[in-house]
Order: C-alpha cells, then sequence, then structure tokens
C-alpha cells in the first residue's frame, strides 16, 4: 500500500501552519486542521490523480486546496506520494518551484503532520 511522505519543507510548513493556528484558533482548531491536511495526504495515496497537473512549478508536481492551503506533491517511481510543500493559498509559488526543481532536499519517512 502506497504512503506518503513529508519533505524537510512540508514538515517545516505544517509546523508554521501549527504554530499560527494554535496563536490564533487554540488547541482543538489546530488538531482538527491537522487531521485534515493529514486525512487529505492519505486520500491522495488512495487517489493519486485527484489533484490537478502543476508542470509550471516542476515536472511531476500536482496540487491540491485543502482548507485555506495548497498541496504540493508528486508520485514516486513506488506509488509514495511525496508531500513537497504545504504553502497557505495566498503564496507565490515561485518560491517553491526553485525548491522542487532542486528537489526540496531530503525526504523524511515522518509522515505524522503533527511533527
Amino acid at each position: 500500500m502506497p504512503r506518503y511522505i513529508l519533505s524537510h519543507v512540508a514538515q517545516e510548513d505544517l509546523l508554521a501552519i501549527k504554530s499560527y493556528t494554535h496563536e490564533h484558533w487554540g488547541d482543538a482548531q489546530v488538531k482538527k486542521y491537522l487531521e485534515q491536511l493529514s486525512n487529505r495526504f492519505t486520500s491522495l495515496t488512495e487517489n493519486p490523480a485527484l489533484g490537478r497537473e502543476r508542470p509550471e512549478i516542476a515536472k511531476g508536481c500536482r496540487s491540491i486546496v485543502e482548507g485555506k492551503h495548497l498541496i504540493l506533491y508528486r508520485v514516486q517511481d513506488n506509488g509514495d506520494i511525496e508531500i513537497l510543500a504545504v504553502p497557505h493559498g495566498s503564496r507565490d509559488l515561485d518560491h517553491y518551484s526553485g525548491n522542487i526543481q532542486s528537489g526540496f532536499g531530503t525526504k523524511s519517512d515522518d509522515s505524522d503532520p503533527e511533527c
């Protein structure tokens, strides 16, 4: 069964989401929103073509909206889903494009969005 893997950039994005959400809406909302994101990550392992292709960002990149954020991901050769980044929907994606092209650095096997 395919799984999802978080890049370091995605982990950093999730930590920022956790911090911002906690500061503005509290613990209950943090838990709810991170669970919502985790459920979407899992749904991508079951249906990798769910998101739209984003060739303007990088070859093989796809995206899907979840809440106020955009999940950037790609399907690996073994079927696993690599979550590349989770920027806010209003964020300029040019910043992420360069990182995706360079591979986002080392991937983590930690699939826990609560970091």
